[in-house]
């Protein structure tokens, strides 16, 4: 598998995916407690964050049926952007619409690109190897995870701490620059 360039080319859009992965981490351990913090106790975070299972629910089988005679490379990217930008709704402000707006773009991109990889996976794998490649694909989350672990730590600290001044926007902004 390692000598062929194809597989290369794979792990670079594993590593670069990474990135994208590194949104829906914050959503799990950054995003709970800043919006509790800024918008108080009485948040309703899980049923906020249900609107992204929702929405993919729905959405993922109607994206892959509406885009499936495009390239799938081209609708992966087009996907991994809108969910990479899509912290950066928060720099707006903490409101209610915009926790919501943020969610609603990070499922429209999840639903474009996230079961395109699956296929890409496979259409792209030499015969016989294709169970290498779908199991690599799970890299981007291990790899976000180790990094978001700590990063989100010191995001809420610097710039979202329980007491002090606060500056949520900086925090959203590094997140979508990452």
């Amino acid at each position: 598998v390692v000598s062929d360039r194809t597989f290369w080319r794979f792990m670079l859009l594993m590593v670069l995916l990474s990135l994208v992965r590194l949104v829906f981490q914050h959503m799990h351990f950054t995003w709970p407690k800043y919006v509790t913090r800024v918008q108080g106790d009485a948040f309703p975070v899980g049923t906020v964050w249900s609107l992204n299972s929702l929405g993919i629910l729905f959405l993922a089988p109607l994206a892959t049926a509406l885009t499936r005679r495009l390239p799938i490379f081209q609708v992966m990217l087009v996907g991994a952007v809108i969910s990479a930008v899509s912290p950066c709704i928060l720099c707006f402000g903490s409101s209610l619409p915009l926790q919501i707006a943020m969610i609603a773009v990070l499922t429209v991109g999840e639903a474009l690109w996230s079961p395109r990889l699956y296929e890409y996976n496979v259409a792209i794998a030499p015969r016989g190897q294709e169970a290498t490649y779908v199991g690599l694909a799970k890299l981007p989350f291990f790899l976000a995870k180790l990094i978001v672990t700590p990063m989100s730590g010191w995001l809420l600290t610097s710039y979202c701490p329980a007491d002090g001044p606060r500056a949520p926007a900086m925090l959203w902004a590094l997140v979508g620059a990452s």
